[in-house]
């Protein structure tokens, strides 16, 4: 992995390059030490080991301003709602399932979704929610990389749905990092959108799977 924190944005922008137009604003450098106690949270660490391994960049970043909508994260950086993802949970008493998409997505058919790949009957599937969010993780910072504590909380998070989005294949694309409070909104993750589902296939294995979720998308 390169360990690049915080670094200068190039001034052209391309489609998948790593950059942004004249509304990015410049996140500050982090110390190279500081990045798993400021940045990453207990059981988050499999993120940085994997990227490593994998030869996959990742950059952690800290932003002058809190977001806590994927739209003031675009209006901030000045990337697309394509290039911002957000994790969605939904649970119940028994269980809890993750879904990680682009922004820019419509409307998420949960009910089929979950019926459809999860295998799930009808009534099950309407009892998941997103009235709970997940261990280590607040309003407006969900991350796509859970601490693993959720593996065994109460309920269980059992699966990962990451969206198939070929068109952002090697594309550059903003994260949150979980968390709890302002500084958790400050702070995010930059990688390629692909690059998701591959660490969480090399470091939660069984857990992620990628998904086509276009017929699950609505207007």
């Amino acid at each position: 992995m390169n360990d690049i924190f915080g670094s200068a944005a190039p001034a052209a922008e391309t489609a998948a390059g790593y950059t942004a137009d004249s509304a990015y604003v410049r996140p500050r450098p982090v110390a190279l030490a500081d990045r798993s106690r400021r940045f990453l949270h207990q059981g988050q660490d499999y993120v940085l080991e994997a990227a490593d391994t994998l030869g996959l960049e990742l950059k952690l970043v800290e932003h002058a301003s809190v977001t806590t909508t994927c739209a003031e994260k675009t209006a901030l950086i000045g990337w697309p709602l394509e290039r911002i993802v957000r994790a969605l949970y939904f649970s119940d008493r028994e269980q809890m399932v993750g879904v990680v998409l682009p922004a820019s997505c419509g409307r998420l058919d949960a009910v089929s979704l979950f019926r459809q790949r999860l295998q799930l009957g009808r009534r099950q599937a309407k009892r998941l929610s997103m009235d709970r969010l997940p261990y280590g993780m607040d309003s407006g910072a969900c991350t796509p990389f859970p601490p693993t504590a959720c593996l065994g909380d109460r309920p269980p998070l059992v699966k990962l749905i990451v969206h198939q989005a070929p068109e952002l294949s090697g594309v550059w694309v903003d994260i949150s990092l979980g968390g709890s409070g302002d500084s958790a909104r400050t702070r995010s993750g930059h990688l390629h959108y692909d690059s998701i589902l591959t660490i969480l296939e090399k470091a939660l294995p069984g857990l992620a799977v990628g998904v086509d979720l276009s017929p699950f998308l609505r207007e």
